[in-house]
């Protein structure tokens, strides 16, 4: 819930200043460092969460049955780029989610990216650690059982477990689903 709480606060803070303009690295991720771009899921629908992530998937990822999937939050694009869906999976005991943000054309998500990063890690109480090779960067949030992932220059992800049982490894099924979506 907070991961959905900041990434609103997020949005509305990188509209708050912002021009539109052209359609900037719209489908796709730079190489970095030498290596190989990270997929970045250029064509994923933002605006419908649960059809980028069927309950199906989500429910074997986590060693649970599903008693729902539920399509949550759903922003259009009004005409200045931005749009975003959330799907929440319920387990009975636990949910999971997936949101899927595009910030409006002309943001420096690079910024907002590491702005999030610092805010969650401003206080010390989060264990934040680098996850590699999923979008352009991606960090887990032990504490809180956040996957931030940095699509592009606009867009991220963003997958969280709230009140799983201790036996599902959050981190090691979230980050699956994340390699799932984005190959």
């Amino acid at each position: 819930m907070r991961a959905v709480i900041l990434g609103s606060v997020l949005m509305l803070a990188a509209c708050s200043g912002q021009q539109a303009g052209g359609n900037a690295a719209a489908n796709g991720a730079s190489a970095s460092g030498g290596t190989a771009a990270p997929a970045t899921g250029s064509s994923l629908n933002l605006t419908d969460a649960c059809a980028v992530l069927p309950g199906e998937r989500m429910a074997q990822a986590i060693g649970l049955p599903l008693v729902k999937a539920e399509l949550r939050d759903v922003m259009t694009d009004s005409g200045n780029g931005m749009s975003s869906s959330r799907c929440v999976y319920d387990f009975g005991d636990g949910l999971a989610s997936l949101n899927l943000e595009r910030f409006p054309t002309g943001s420096d998500m690079a910024s907002i990216f590491s702005g999030t990063r610092s805010l969650l890690s401003k206080n010390g109480s989060e264990t934040i650690e680098d996850v590699p090779g999923l979008g352009e960067r991606a960090f887990w949030v032990a504490g809180s059982n956040n996957l931030y992932i940095m699509l592009d220059d606009n867009r991220q992800m963003v997958l969280t477990t709230t009140r799983l049982p201790a036996t599902v490894n959050s981190k090691d099924a979230l980050t699956s689903v994340a390699r799932a979506i984005l190959s």
